[in-house]
């Protein structure tokens, strides 16, 4: 029919996979939330189906609203917000919940596509560079504040999409050399982890200072070095605190003699002197967080029976659930683990152990490959619109789907600690089934309308 050209199958076909196995597979842990989410899906499809009868330029002309309403609805939780689980990040209606922060993300997506594609955008001037940011950044600080770290690690999304449209790539290292700092600094004496910062940046201003190329031999040497001063440190640290210390007090003479650019030892000097305090505060953070949370981190060192009769509870009986499915699985509503009850939240985020017991290795994995091809298409189709509205909404739709995804299947299988994000579309509740949806379908109604452009 004439009316589908244009129509994405392949993603629509595999968000109705997705959606309908959810379905099933929380009927199996739970008859009458399995009923509930049936209902949320269809409540979703004529959501959707208002969605496509509509014209696609009214996201684009509303995103501003949509964005303000919001981080109104995430401010709002302060005074009117129901605690659930410790996190007061629900409204509640009745017998129905809502969380607010699934929608913020709808409107954070739609208001940075807005940015991006206005006229004067361009990630090399300032004002855009900041004014993106503060876009991603305001209803994160509101999330944060809340707090809910679950959802603040999803707003790192939306870098995905700024990095597609010329954000460099030098953010996402900073990021990541932070993360790697403080979750190194938890397991292992700051101090230690200090001299080995010192050591890097004495290498890299040693490579700096006397012009050195990087070639292989170099990086095998650096990478030798390293280890070397890894043995030295389990043998004795002073020894490794006092070659630190004569390599820095070599480079310092050095420099003076050579005249070397003292600004760009600065530079060094900084990031260097701003991850050792960062080292060194972990511990003090680490102890200042709720019991629950603290518990939830350590439980990625200490593995879970150590906390078997706390936040490890969950990981544990999680790991069992999906290691006794073996390689077929025991069996629609046969999982004794996930039927027995013995999983909390096995139906929301915990929700992939009933999969991993019930259909077995095999099932997981054809689970994992339809998200996998289902985010790629996601990818796939941003690339190829026209219009630069539909593209960088398609990519902050594609890298929050794969962040929750990312995040749900780390937590599940004690990669990454609890944060309580769901598996899209696969968890239960309304409030995320319907905000993804609203973003499939504005999404691919976007797409829809970008194939049967004649621009």
């Amino acid at each position: 029919m004439k009316w589908t050209e244009g129509l994405d199958k392949l993603g629509l076909g595999l968000y109705f996979l997705l959606c309908l196995f959810a379905i099933a597979n929380i009927y199996s842990v739970d008859q009458k939330l399995g009923e509930k989410q049936l209902i949320f899906f269809c409540i979703s499809l004529f959501v959707g189906l208002i969605i496509f009868v509509g014209r696609s330029k009214f996201f684009e002309n509303m995103a501003g609203i949509f964005y303000i309403g919001g981080v109104l609805l995430l401010i709002g939780l302060f005074p009117f917000g129901k605690e659930i689980l410790g996190q007061k990040n629900w409204y509640k209606f009745g017998s129905f919940t809502m969380q607010p922060v699934e929608f913020a993300k709808i409107g954070t997506a739609l208001m940075l596509a807005n940015y991006v594609s206005g006229p004067d955008f361009n990630l090399s001037n300032r004002k855009s560079l900041w004014t993106s940011l503060a876009i991603v950044g305001i209803p994160a600080v509101v999330v944060l504040a809340i707090p809910d770290v679950g959802s603040l690690l999803v707003f790192t999304a939306f870098f995905i999409a700024l990095y597609r449209e010329g954000l460099s790539g030098w953010l996402f290292g900073v990021g990541f050399t932070l993360a790697a700092v403080f979750l190194t600094s938890i397991a292992v004496d700051p101090l230690y982890v200090v001299l080995f910062l010192l050591l890097i940046a004495e290498i890299i201003i040693a490579i700096a200072m006397f012009r050195l190329s990087m070639d292989f031999l170099l990086i095998v040497g650096i990478i030798a070095a390293l280890v070397i001063a890894y043995f030295i440190l389990i043998f004795n640290p002073y020894i490794l605190l006092g070659i630190v210390v004569a390599a820095g007090i070599f480079l310092i003479i050095k420099a003076v003699q050579n005249s070397v650019d003292i600004i760009s030892i600065g530079s060094v000097a900084s990031v260097i002197l701003v991850l050792s305090a960062i080292s060194f505060t972990t511990p003090y953070i680490l102890e200042k967080l709720p019991k629950h949370q603290r518990e939830r981190i350590e439980v990625l060192y200490k593995g879970e029976k150590a906390f078997r009769d706390t936040s490890g509870y969950n990981l544990l009986y999680s790991k069992t659930a999906i290691g006794s499915g073996g390689l077929l699985g025991k069996g629609y509503r046969e999982g004794s683990v996930t039927q027995g009850k013995f999983v909390p939240e096995q139906e929301t985020d915990y929700i992939f152990c009933t999969v991993g017991e019930e259909w077995g290795f095999v099932g997981s994995a054809i689970l994992i490959l339809c998200y996998m091809i289902y985010i790629g298409r996601i990818y796939y189709l941003a690339e190829r619109q026209k219009s630069t509205f539909n593209r960088v909404f398609g990519y902050c739709f594609a890298s929050i789907l794969l962040m929750h995804f990312s995040i749900n299947l780390g937590m599940v299988m004690g990669l990454f600690p609890t944060v309580g994000i769901p598996l899209p579309y696969f968890s239960y509740g309304g409030s995320s089934l319907l905000a993804f949806s609203i973003m499939t379908f504005i999404f691919f109604k976007l797409n829809y309308s970008d194939k049967n452009s004649l621009v």
